[in-house]
C-alpha cells in the first residue's frame, strides 16, 4: 500500500533527529578508496535519501542531500538535491540552489548541465542555451550538442537544430541522433532524399537496427518507393528473422506481380506454406501445388488439402489415363463425404461427365454445387455439358446461353461446348 505524505514526512523527521543527534565530530578512519567518508553517518544519510527518492518523497530526499552537501561540500550531493527538486517540479527551489552552487563551482560540468535542464523546464530557453553553450566550451561532448539541438527544435529553428545534431553525430554516431536528423530533414526542411541517404548510410555502416530501418520504412512508404521498402524489409528479416518482415517481403513481391520471386522467397524461408500453395495455384505451377498439398494433408489431416492434391495432380498430368482419373476421383469422393465444397463437387462432377465415366453421377454432383452457388457460370457450363452428353440439347442450350452472356467466348472450353451444343440443337437432336 503506498505511504501517504504525512507518514513519509514523519519518518523523515524521526530519522533526521536520530542522525543529527549522533556525534559528527568523531575521528574518522582513513578510507582506502578514493572517496572516504567525511562524517560518521554519511552512508546512512545517503541510503535514507535514496530510499525517500524511491518512495517518491523527492523534497525530503532533497533535504537530506542538502545536509550531505553542507557536511561534505561534495558537489554530487548538491546535484542530487537539485535533481530531486526538478522531479518534484519545485523549479524555483531548484533554481535557487543551482545558482548558489554555481558561485562555488562555476566550471562543474554536471552542475552546468543540470542548470541548463532546469531553465529548459522553466521555459527560459535563452538561459538554457547560455548554460549548455558554456558546457560545450568546457568539454566537447555529444550530449551537450544534442541538448542544444533540442532547444532549437523546441523553438522550431530547424536548420540550427539540424546543425547541432550533426555536430553530436560527428562525435558519436548513434541511432537516436540520426533518427532525429532524418526526421527534421524529411518533415521540416523538405530534404527527403538527404534524410533517406543519412539513414541508409548509417544502416550500412552500423547495421540495420529496428529504430533506423523502421524510420526508413516509413520514409520509403511515404514516397511510394517499393524498391526501397523491399530492400529494408530484406535487411530486417535477415537480421531479426521476424515473420512480420517476411510477410512484408512477400506482399511487396505480390503487389509488384513478381510472383516467381515471391515463390522463391517463400520456398527458401518456409514462412507460410498456405500462401505458397496459393501462389502455385495462381501461377499454374500445378505439379508443385500437388506436392505441397500432399505434404500439408499428411501434416494436418485436413481433407481440403487432399482434394487440392487430387485436383492439382490431375491438372499437372500430361496424360489423363484411366489410373489417374480413378485415383483423383477416389480422393475427391472421400473428401465430399465430409466436406460439401461446391468447388470439389463441380470438379468431380465435370470429370465424370467429360470422360463419360458416370454422367448421371456427374450431373447430380454439379447440381449440388449449383445449390451452393446458383449463379456460377462455370457450374452452369458443367451442367450444360452434362445435358449435352445425355442428349438433352434444349436444356443444355438454355444454360450455355447464360454462360456465354457472362463469360463470352474467350474461354476455349466454353467456346467448344457452345459450338457443340449449338450444332446439336440445329440438327434437331433431343
Amino acid at each position: 500500500m503506498p505511504w501517504n505524505n504525512k507518514i513519509v514526512s514523519f519518518l523523515f523527521i524521526v530519522i533526521l533527529s536520530f542522525f543529527t543527534g549522533c556525534s559528527l565530530k568523531q575521528p574518522q578512519k582513513e578510507s582506502q578508496n578514493c572517496c572516504p567518508k567525511l562524517f560518521e553517518d554519511e552512508d546512512r544519510f545517503i541510503m535514507t535519501a535514496l530510499y525517500f527518492k524511491q518512495l517518491g518523497a523527492y523534497k525530503d530526499s532533497a533535504k537530506l542531500f542538502n545536509i550531505l552537501y553542507k557536511r561534505t561540500k561534495r558537489i554530487e550531493y548538491k546535484i542530487e538535491e537539485i535533481k530531486n527538486y526538478i522531479i518534484a517540479r519545485d523549479y524555483e527551489k531548484a533554481k535557487m540552489e543551482s545558482l548558489k552552487a554555481l558561485k562555488e563551482h562555476p566550471n562543474n560540468l554536471k552542475l552546468i548541465r543540470i542548470t541548463a535542464v532546469l531553465f529548459f523546464h522553466l521555459k527560459n530557453l535563452k538561459k538554457a542555451k547560455e548554460y549548455i553553450q558554456k558546457a560545450i566550451k568546457i568539454a566537447d561532448k555529444p550530449q551537450d550538442y544534442e541538448f542544444l539541438a533540442s532547444i532549437y527544435l523546441a523553438q522550431k529553428k530547424y536548420e540550427l537544430a539540424l546543425k547541432y545534431y550533426q555536430s553530436a553525430y560527428t562525435i558519436e554516431p548513434n541511432d537516436k541522433i540520426v533518427d532525429q536528423m532524418a526526421t527534421i530533414m524529411f518533415l521540416y526542411l523538405d530534404k527527403k532524399n538527404e534524410a533517406i541517404a543519412y539513414l541508409e548510410t548509417h544502416s550500412r555502416m552500423y547495421g540495420c537496427s529496428k529504430k533506423v530501418c523502421q524510420k526508413l520504412v516509413s520514409f520509403y512508404g511515404a514516397t511510394n518507393n517499393t524498391e526501397g521498402l523491399l530492400s529494408v524489409y530484406k535487411r530486417l528479416y535477415e537480421k531479426f528473422k521476424d515473420d512480420i518482415y517476411g510477410y512484408k517481403i512477400a506482399e511487396i513481391y505480390i503487389y509488384k506481380k513478381e510472383y516467381d520471386k515471391a515463390i522463391n522467397f517463400l520456398e527458401k524461408s518456409k514462412l507460410d506454406e498456405e500462401l505458397l500453395l496459393d501462389l502455385y495455384k495462381m501461377t499454374k505451377k500445378y505439379d508443385k501445388a500437388a506436392q505441397l498439398a500432399k505434404k500439408l494433408y499428411a501434416k494436418t489431416g485436413d481433407l481440403n488439402y487432399l482434394a487440392q492434391n487430387a485436383i492439382f495432380e490431375f491438372e499437372s498430368a500430361k496424360t489423363k489415363d484411366e489410373k489417374l482419373i480413378k485415383d483423383v476421383s477416389t480422393k475427391i469422393e472421400k473428401v465430399i463425404k465430409s466436406v460439401k465444397n461446391s468447388l470439389y463437387l463441380n470438379y468431380l462432377g465435370y470429370l465424370y461427365i467429360d470422360f463419360d465415366i458416370n454422367i448421371d453421377r456427374g450431373i447430380e454432383l454439379v447440381k449440388e454445387a449449383l445449390k451452393q452457388n446458383p449463379e456460377s457460370p462455370y457450374y452452369q457450363d458443367s451442367l450444360a455439358w452434362g445435358y449435352y452428353k445425355k442428349g438433352r440439347c434444349k436444356e443444355a442450350w438454355k444454360l450455355i446461353e447464360k454462360v456465354v452472356k457472362k463469360l463470352g467466348l474467350k474461354d476455349e472450353e466454353v467456346k467448344f461446348h457452345y459450338l457443340k451444343i449449338k450444332d446439336c440443337l440445329e440438327k434437331g437432336e433431343r
